[in-house]
């Protein structure tokens, strides 16, 4: 491995997990008594990992990020000190206990020889006396930028790279039982991990989607959390006790909660109310049943109006969470009429007419209806997929949605 497959392009700080380039990228959290440090981390197909640590504040997107690496090899593997996008800087600085020398890391150190190195010696510290120091870096352009931290240890970047990466030796004490190869010898089924990461979400954490995917590093803390509630040595990786209780569990899908919304009104299974997040008022009703998918979160109907706009426009989502392939029919039936819908920037809504606009036909049958059956086919173009929502209600919610937005002319959809 060459020093230049540790020096890594800029990496914005994402608040979500992804894949870039080939790269594995994820977003965890090391909280202590008094501090809080979040870091991306990054997994390479080299066998190679890293910990961009975020900083308290930086002066721009583009500051010099710390990047922590180890990387396997033998029985302890190698650890790396470095900055994000090490060779495009003319000039690193290290700002610390007000003195300002040149920022010199290290490349490729066994874990027993951490301690001295000067880098990792001047981290030393805990909650109550951990370092303050910058990272100054001057661009190509002449341009400098910072960034400021105020709570990173050696021993903070120790476990995360233990915890993250697997370093062993030397500092790095891992402070979960339980392993990522036990965990993959269980031989759990792809829908047995989607169930665990579901049940895991909906008791720890308030996000209204959960996407397929492996088990994250923010799940992993759940996981131990979970782990000691029923009375289990807390462990960041599954074992078959831990993955038994688990998938014992039901998963009753996330209902987004209205209540408390500015207008909130329900009328039957519709709901009006004021979406203060996108500036609009809307109708949203919830699926009765699903057959062929399931989602984290309950799939909904929603119809928006903006009060900011003007005439009868209206915003269609008829299933979210969509997970309907636009390469196959889609069709809402309405007590046995069939209407045509597609998919248009991500949302199931009206077919278009020959004049560009939206199809009313749909909206008038809901009106008269008592049932709306959504059917299509699935992402992978061979799942069939069926979502009923009930009409009942739709009229009142709609003019009352027309009401609060003084928009008398978006009821001309229901003429």
């Amino acid at each position: 491995m060459t020093r230049s497959e540790t020096s890594y392009t800029k990496l914005r700080m994402s608040r979500f997990g992804a894949f870039l380039g080939g790269v594995g990228l994820s977003l965890a959290m090391a909280t202590s008594a008094q501090a809080e440090t979040r870091y991306e981390v990054v997994k390479r197909d080299s066998g190679s990992c890293s910990v961009i640590f975020e900083p308290r504040a930086q002066t721009s997107d583009n500051a010099p990020l710390l990047v922590a690496t180890y990387r396997k090899a033998g029985k302890r593997g190698f650890v790396s000190l470095d900055v994000t996008g090490a060779e495009e800087w003319e000039r690193i600085q290290f700002v610390h206990r007000n003195q300002r020398n040149k920022f010199t890391g290290f490349f490729e150190i066994r874990p027993r020889n951490l301690n001295a190195e000067p880098l990792w010696a001047a981290l030393q510290g805990n909650d109550e006396d951990a370092p303050l120091f910058h990272l100054t870096g001057r661009a190509g352009d002449g341009e400098f930028h910072s960034a400021a931290y105020s709570s990173l240890t050696s021993e903070i970047i120790a476990a995360a790279l233990a915890n993250e990466c697997g370093a062993k030796g030397g500092p790095f004490k891992p402070s979960e039982i339980g392993s990522l190869e036990e965990e993959e010898a269980l031989g759990l089924k792809p829908r047995e991990i989607r169930h665990i990461r579901w049940v895991l979400n909906r008791k720890y954490s308030d996000v209204d989607e959960v996407r397929q995917g492996a088990i994250t590093n923010r799940e992993r803390g759940m996981l131990a959390k979970y782990a000691s509630a029923n009375g289990l040595e807390p462990s960041r990786y599954l074992n078959e006790g831990l993955a038994r209780l688990l998938l014992d569990e039901s998963f009753k899908q996330k209902r987004k909660d209205l209540r408390g919304e500015p207008g909130f009104k329900r009328f039957q299974d519709w709901i009006s109310y004021d979406d203060v997040e996108s500036g609009t008022c809307a109708i949203v009703s919830y699926a009765k049943r699903t057959q062929g998918f399931k989602t984290y979160a309950l799939p909904r109907m929603e119809i928006h109006a903006d009060p900011a706009a003007r005439g009868n426009s209206l915003f269609f989502d008829f299933v979210t969470p969509n997970r309907f392939n636009n390469d196959f029919p889609i069709t809402a039936t309405v007590d046995g009429r069939k209407i045509r819908l597609h998919i248009e920037d991500g949302r199931v809504r009206p077919k278009d007419l020959r004049n560009g606009f939206a199809s009313s036909e749909i909206v008038r049958a809901i009106r008269r209806g008592k049932e709306i059956v959504i059917r299509g086919t699935g992402l992978n173009g061979k799942a069939k997929h069926v979502v009923r929502f009930s009409a009942l209600g739709f009229t009142a919610a709609f003019n009352k949605m027309s009401y609060d937005c003084d928009r008398p002319r978006i009821r001309e959809w229901l003429r």
